[in-house]
């Protein structure tokens, strides 16, 4: 409210509270290497829509630094989101990850922050760049993820080693899932 009225006397007053508020909570709820608490595919994205929202009211602002804090945040968990996506283009239920979401929101997050790796693997391949990592290591969530390659025929595995996932934890710890050939 006190972005669209910032007429109102304290409007400046809520908005350094609300801003206050998310960014004391952002290092409680996301890992330093991008995966929300959960560690669940589900909440990763749903935590992402969440600083997506708060981003784009802060475009309205003359809070520039915030933007910047919340565009690093957003960076880290779509480079999960990146990662864990399988050949498919579906991915892999990790702990919470029943809410299934689509991978095309990776190619409109590629086109709002630039990212030509995010439209290579939201489009399947049909624009964009491919990544250039094959594999990587999520140290603070202990995901593990690798491929030959990012086409739709790659071999994939993914590996889960990592601390039990916050409030909604699962017991799926040494999971692994495999995809082999298309």
């Amino acid at each position: 409210i006190a972005v669209f009225f910032n007429e109102f006397r304290k409007s400046e007053k809520w908005i350094r509270t609300g801003i206050a508020r998310i960014f004391g909570e952002i290092p409680n709820q996301i890992y330093e290497d991008g995966t929300q608490i959960e560690i669940s595919t589900g909440y990763q994205w749903l935590v992402i829509d969440e600083l997506e929202s708060v981003y784009e009211l802060l475009k309205n602002t003359t809070y520039k630094q915030e933007q910047v804090v919340l565009l690093d945040y957003l960076e880290k968990m779509y480079d999960l989101i990146k990662h864990l996506s399988r050949p498919d283009g579906s991915f892999p239920q990790v702990n919470d990850g029943f809410i299934l979401w689509d991978i095309s929101r990776l190619e409109k997050a590629g086109v709002r922050h630039d990212r030509g790796d995010y439209i290579f693997v939201g489009t399947r391949g049909a624009r964009g760049k491919p990544p250039e990592k094959l594999s990587k290591l999520f140290q603070d969530s202990g995901i593990f993820v690798t491929r030959s390659n990012w086409s739709k025929e790659a071999n994939y595995m993914t590996f889960d080693t990592g601390p039990y996932g916050g409030h909604h934890g699962h017991e799926d710890k040494l999971s692994i899932e495999v995809a082999c050939h298309g």
